[in-house]
């Protein structure tokens, strides 16, 4: 008995599983499916920013984010080291160019003795007679050299493009691997944790600022002179006579609502609307200052060991 489609779908979706790796080396996050994925999956990893690579056979992300995180995490469960390391994929890329440059070298060399071949064919110095009955003929022999030796040269210069590709991946696995390289980009996730963790400590100082039940209009133009935060407040919490305005500034600096009176007698919509935008923008530091670290720069600290003498890189990246 044939399935039908719906036991095909159903038998797929119970044998589908997910691999979810992660690799220090390059930051690139990485989604093996042991089948075809469905319309919404395909969507939902497309939308994280996941592109099918067909040569190795993977879905794969140009950057670690914590979004990207969650969606692999929603998918496989958990997130494993990568198998293969940067010089090995690099290595099996330039492989692919070389492979490509010597089909090129190879397809110029034809289209160049091709060329010889219709050259030979017409003796040396012979002209093109005008008016002659050959003339045509010897035209369109002409333009037929001359069409092969562009097609040859155009696929020569393709060779060198390749073999020039191929040494670049392999030059660019070895970058990747040097100790100082490894060390600086750590330094750089340090930065930026410590850069969420200020900006977390900073927005909850000015949080409790706003939660006061002593705020007025005064301390209100005070706080929103260095915090400095948008919110929406929609039209119909504006007084009739203030709906003009109210429709040109929907979106806009507390500093400027509170200066042009639209917020006069409305502490309770003032605070729920900055409640709400401090809360939104506190939302990716909490995941940054949550993730980042454990995911990026320990794996990264497992692979690099440098002396205190090494660290002192100068600008050239040099020790």
């Amino acid at each position: 008995m044939t399935p039908t489609t719906a036991q095909i779908m159903t038998e797929n979706t119970v044998s589908q599983t997910y691999r979810a790796t992660y690799s220090p080396d390059d930051n690139k996050l990485r989604l093996y499916a042991s089948l075809r994925l469905d319309e919404e999956t395909y969507s939902l990893i497309n939308k994280a920013g996941f592109r099918w690579a067909p040569k190795q056979e993977l879905f794969v992300a140009p950057a670690w984010t914590p979004g990207r995180e969650d969606v692999l995490l929603s998918l496989a469960g958990d997130i494993e080291d990568e198998d293969s390391t940067l010089f090995d994929r690099q290595e099996q890329r330039a492989g692919r160019f070389s492979d490509y440059s010597d089909r090129r070298a190879v397809e110029s060399e034809q289209a160049l003795a091709h060329v010889d071949s219709l050259a030979s064919a017409v003796p040396l110095g012979q002209p093109i007679l005008v008016g002659h009955h050959s003339e045509r003929r010897a035209r369109r022999h002409a333009q037929k050299i001359e069409n092969g030796m562009k097609r040859a040269v155009m696929l020569f210069e393709r060779a060198e493009y390749w073999e020039q590709r191929a040494q670049a991946s392999l030059r660019h696995a070895k970058y990747k691997e040097r100790p100082d390289v490894r060390y600086r980009r750590i330094k750089k996730i340090e930065a930026e944790l410590r850069k969420s963790q200020k900006h977390i400590a900073r927005s909850e100082k000015y949080m409790t600022m706003w939660r006061a039940q002593t705020l007025d209009l005064k301390m209100a133009l005070l706080v929103s002179n260095y915090d400095h935060i948008h919110a929406c407040f929609t039209l119909d919490k504006y007084p009739a006579r203030q709906r003009k305005a109210s429709m040109r500034a929907r979106c806009l600096s507390i500093l400027p609502c509170l200066r042009r009176s639209l917020l006069l007698n409305r502490r309770g919509i003032l605070r729920s609307a900055v409640m709400s935008a401090r809360l939104a923008t506190n939302s990716a530091g909490l995941i940054i200052t949550r993730t980042a670290w454990p995911t990026n720069a320990r794996c990264l600290m497992k692979t690099v060991a440098l002396s205190p003498e090494q660290r002192n890189l100068n600008q050239a990246g040099r020790y």
